[in-house]
């Protein structure tokens, strides 16, 4: 694979610097330019694969930047988003071009587990088609009437059941849907290829899952989100999360 053409973006020198030295020790990152000022970047994109972006900055933030691309003639090019906070992963679902986050201070272990997923979203934009899974049509009460609302199970991040309910945290809104719905209920709309329920009250998308701690009972996200783990559920999820990664790598 040839090197992949990558910049940063990025208001702070110090941050600059450290993730610059983390590109120049990765052979597969060939790096063309590092910006401060945000907007001189949107004006320098010629060629370039990679995005490292601040989220917070001005005068626009890594955010608007996002939706900047994705409505421009460089919507292919990916992104990796650095943030001292992980309340912005969901956000950054709602866009192809999302890579990974980097939850800053990172080390140079996680920096590769970002380049990784990088090289993997471009082979397989290349090599894999996307598998179709059926729609999930859900109602939710919305001022006292009921609104339809279809959704890709490959947009249902995970669901949590809520007493009578479940909340479905999904890449189309910061905020879930509530649904009157039983978690079994609900589970069953859904592909076990993609899904694995992983606490009593808790069903996630293997997709978006990246990691599983046994000892602490606690499942990460892409986003460095965490949910809780059953313990009578933690074998299970382990090996259906393994054979995932291992049939979509």
């Amino acid at each position: 694979m040839k090197q992949i053409q990558t910049i940063i973006i990025d208001d702070d020198e110090s941050d600059i610097t450290h993730l610059v030295g983390f590109i120049k020790d990765t052979p597969q990152l060939k790096l063309q330019n590092t910006f401060i000022n945000p907007l001189q970047a949107l004006m320098n994109l010629n060629n370039v694969d990679l995005i490292f972006l601040d989220i917070k900055m001005k005068p626009i933030s890594g955010l608007e930047i996002l939706e900047a691309l994705n409505q421009s003639a460089y919507s292919h090019i990916k992104v990796v988003m650095t943030t001292t906070g992980s309340e912005y992963g969901v956000y950054g679902w709602e866009h192809d071009a999302v890579a990974d986050f980097l939850l800053k201070p990172y080390d140079y272990v996680r920096f590769m587990r970002s380049v990784h997923k990088v090289i993997n979203s471009f082979n397989y934009v290349q090599q894999r088609p996307l598998k179709n899974y059926e729609l999930v049509t859900i109602k939710v009460l919305e001022d006292g009437a009921y609104k339809e609302y279809p959704l890709s199970q490959l947009e249902i991040i995970y669901v949590e059941a809520k007493g009578s309910n479940v909340e479905i945290f999904t890449t189309k809104r910061l905020n879930p849907f509530r649904v009157h719905q039983s978690l079994i209920s609900f589970q069953g709309k859904l592909s076990n290829e993609l899904f694995v329920q992983v606490h009593r009250s808790f069903i996630a998308n293997m997709k978006y899952i990246d990691g599983l701690q046994k000892s602490r009972k606690i499942l990460t996200l892409s986003n460095r989100q965490e949910i809780p783990m059953g313990e009578m559920y933690a074998d299970k999820a382990k090996e259906c999360v393994m054979q995932y990664k291992k049939d979509h790598s």
